[in-house]
């Protein structure tokens, strides 16, 4: 019996030094080994430490078991509250800043001439598809036309994405909170990381995505179904082109299960192409029906051969990258993709791979190598669709290693993020008024009396402030020289060849350039027009904008060698 009794023991002992190892010894060898390839070599380490944890296979033990048990009996509307409160703390400690992405500021000038009853397209270009202008046009409504409070506002959808995505793992896991929670709270813990602190399309998409993962694990294909979730599928593709390829996992599925058939395709198709129909019969009666192609097909088939990245590369470093954020937020995004590896080689079969989260999986992974540019935001679809490989974890010692770095790198990101999210959600007013552009924006209007247009080829934030299109077609500032935007665009007659130095001969009232920039690492001389005074002294004053230019609130990523050049037409 004592034998028995120490055997046990000795059992516990080791599944426990295992467990303390796995969860410490990675963070400690940061520590002390100071070596170019540190993150290969922890990585390395923590690696075979899973494997060998996977292989035993050892099941928690009793004060594991009880402890999660107690967890369980926590209220599932607190859970809620809970990720709200992190979804708040973790996204406004970058409030402060005007700018993480300039993506934003284009698409909030694309959406502004929709309250004047223009179409997207109509007389303000940007890439994406015509429904995230009316989504942000929409935002900006409920906003009072306040940047800050759209930012802030965006943090609800974010928030409203965690939610779909714990109710789904919810289902899957046949109803345990824990793991709900550890697939929310993850998520939520890698979109703390600035670069996704944005309000891309992606986010926009995943909201839609996220309700008809949701409705599919909930209720499959009910009759409902049928029509929802090709509806909302199609939604998505009206918000950026490539999430249509969001609906082929649907088809696979349709088509594995035998459910082919006229009802099917009838109900599957209506939902499909509705979405579709309505927003090309209105473009057809406005006679805007080109652009709508132009953006449909040629641009983006130019976008994805613009590329020229190794999209493996970009992705090992954006994994490297969170290291260096928060090691344990590393550790449970590696430890997770490692045993999901783990799992699906251990008896490979195809059949793993034909349910709906490995298939939205996939197709995640496609899309960001069809973008060829290894942006981070085009893995947004990955990090989530990745949150569910935590309901396929048994509940054995690898869960209670992921549920011990999630819980270590989730307190750190919350305590490291409250104060100063404090401190910028309780000045929130103070904090606009005190943006490098928006002064800028009030300085330039201060030189005007009557009405008066400017050319953002920089800075098109100014246009937002101000309430003004900007005076060139095409709105995001990098896309004004690249020749697969450039030459459909002729084609359809919505610019000319040359557009830039023609729309500067014409005089606008206001010119806003730069000479240089940072481009892909190197400073870069602005040879596309002419950006220094000299050039415009005859007809134009310069506004001295340094003290906006060298504020480093103006961009969190901030650029040293970019100008701030503001030529104001003398009257």
């Amino acid at each position: 019996m004592t034998y028995l009794k120490n055997k046990a023991f000795l059992s516990k002992f080791k599944n426990n030094s295992l467990i303390f190892v796995i969860i410490f010894f990675p963070y400690l060898i940061s520590k002390i080994i100071n070596h170019e390839k540190l993150v290969y070599i922890v990585s390395t380490f923590l690696l075979i430490l899973l494997f060998l944890l996977f292989r035993k296979n050892g099941l928690a033990t009793d004060r594991y078991i009880k402890f999660f048990k107690n967890l369980e009996t926590i209220n599932i509307y607190f859970l809620y509250l809970s990720l709200l409160i992190f979804t708040i703390i973790t996204q406004n400690v970058y409030l402060d800043y005007e700018t993480i992405s300039w993506d934003i500021p284009s698409y909030l000038v694309a959406s502004l001439p929709i309250g004047d009853g223009y179409l997207p397209y109509e007389t303000q270009w940007e890439s994406k598809g015509p429904v995230l202008m009316y989504i942000y046009y929409f935002l900006i409504s409920i906003s009072g036309k306040s940047y800050i409070i759209f930012r802030l506002v965006n943090d609800f959808i974010l928030f409203m994405i965690s939610i779909f995505l714990f109710k789904s793992v919810y289902k899957i896991s046949n109803k345990n909170k824990v793991t709900s929670s550890m697939s929310s709270v993850l998520f939520l813990s890698l979109f703390s990381d600035p670069q996704y602190v944005s309000e891309y399309s992606e986010l926009y998409i995943l909201l839609f995505l996220s309700i008809a993962t949701y409705l599919y694990i909930r209720d499959e294909f009910s009759y409902r179904n049928l029509f929802l979730i090709p509806l909302l599928i199609s939604i998505t593709s009206l918000i950026n082109q490539v999430a249509v390829l969001f609906i082929l996992p649907y088809f696979i599925i349709i088509y594995k299960n035998n459910l082919l058939n006229k009802h099917t395709i009838r109900r599957f198709s209506f939902g499909l192409f509705l979405p579709q129909l309505i927003i090309l019969s209105i473009y057809i009666v406005n006679n805007e029906y080109g652009v709508l192609i132009a953006n449909y097909f040629l641009i983006p088939l130019g976008y994805t051969t613009s590329g020229d990245v190794n999209s493996f590369n970009e992705l090992r470093i954006w994994l490297r990258e969170y290291f260096y954020i928060n090691k344990f937020l590393y550790f449970s995004i590696f430890t997770l993709l490692s045993l999901e590896i783990f799992r699906l080689t251990k008896s490979f079969k195809f059949d793993k791979f034909s349910n709906i989260v490995h298939l939205n999986f996939i197709i995640s992974i496609i899309i960001y190598l069809l973008g060829n540019h290894g942006y981070t935001h085009h893995l947004m679809y990955f990090v989530y669709f990745s949150m569910f490989f935590i309901a396929n974890i048994k509940f054995n010692n690898t869960y209670v290693v992921l549920f011990s770095f999630l819980l270590i790198c989730s307190s750190s990101i919350f305590i490291k993020s409250f104060s100063k999210s404090y401190e910028n959600l309780t000045s929130i007013s103070s904090i606009q008024e005190s943006y490098p552009i928006y002064k800028l924006s009030q300085e330039i209007d201060s030189q005007f009396k009557g009405e008066y247009n400017i050319l953002a080829l920089e800075y098109v934030l100014v246009l937002f402030y101000l309430d003004k299109p900007n005076y060139s077609y095409i709105v995001h500032p990098t896309n004004h020289f690249e020749e697969y935007i450039e030459g459909p665009l002729v084609q359809i007659s919505k610019i000319e060849n040359n557009n830039i130095e023609k729309l500067l001969l014409k005089k606008p009232d206001v010119i806003i350039c730069n000479s240089m920039r940072i481009h892909r690492g190197v400073p870069t001389d602005n040879t596309d027009f002419k950006c220094d005074y000299e050039h415009y002294q005859k007809q134009y004053s310069q506004i001295e904008t340094s003290v906006y230019r060298k504020d480093l609130k103006v961009e969190y990523y901030f650029d040293p060698y970019k100008n701030m050049n503001v030529f104001i037409k003398r009257g």
